[in-house]
């Protein structure tokens, strides 16, 4: 009796020892092969990670976060018409994932569809008013077409989302500065610079203004 309790013993310690070889263990679930993916991605790579979220959405294929960070990872290696079309598998999932909206928005722009990318910014904080990233993004899009006035106003709503964003204190007074309105521009960038004063951008746009107002000496 205690030879054979013995020898089951073994022959357990053996399955673990052989399981662990190379210090690996494939995962077999869903949630298993997500938390891989999200492991490679922390390590840069991003091809594996692909991979993984691969796996994970092949278990469950209405898994909208898999379909969400396999987006991130095509974008993180520049295939951004790739990470688009994962976005949108994540939306079609889940229509109410405002991050999958913001992130399609962001990548759209990368592509200089900035219309399209608007409208995906709109349904974010339609979902998520208190999506500063996303209200920032719009922001972005309308000044690169050259929409100073509505860029402003998205601005101005991420700044009272999260008043600490230099970016958008930067981006507010270069909008401003377009429009000519000169020393409310160099007011947002003194604010700007107030947050971080590394901020160089932030620095030279002030500079500018100052130029524009005749106050060399500033």
């Amino acid at each position: 009796m205690k030879r054979k309790s013995l020898f089951i013993t073994l022959f357990l310690i053996l399955i673990i020892f052989l399981c662990g070889c190379n210090g690996t263990v494939t995962p077999t679930t869903d949630e298993a092969w997500f938390n891989k993916g999200v492991d490679l991605g922390e390590l840069e790579k991003y091809e594996e990670a692909i991979k993984a979220y691969e796996k994970a959405i092949e278990i469950n294929p209405k898994d909208d976060k898999a379909w969400r960070n396999k987006g991130v990872c095509f974008a993180k290696l520049k295939r951004y018409e790739e990470a688009i079309k994962a976005f949108e598998k994540a939306i079609e999932i889940n229509q109410k994932y405002d991050e999958a909206w913001s992130n399609k928005g962001v990548y759209l722009g990368e592509l200089k569809r900035y219309e399209e990318a608007i409208k995906a910014f709109e349904k974010a904080i339609e979902i998520n008013q208190k999506n500063d990233k996303a209200w920032f993004n719009k922001g972005f899009c309308l000044g690169e077409l050259e929409r100073f006035e509505e860029a402003i106003k998205a601005y101005e709503k991420a700044i009272e989302i999260n008043p600490k964003n230099d970016k958008a204190w930067n981006n507010k007074g270069f909008c401003l500065g377009e429009l000519e309105r000169f020393e409310e521009a160099i007011k947002a960038y003194e604010k700007a610079i107030e947050i971080n004063p590394k901020n160089d951008k932030a620095w030279n746009n002030k500079g500018f203004c100052l130029g524009e107002l005749e106050r060399f000496e500033e």
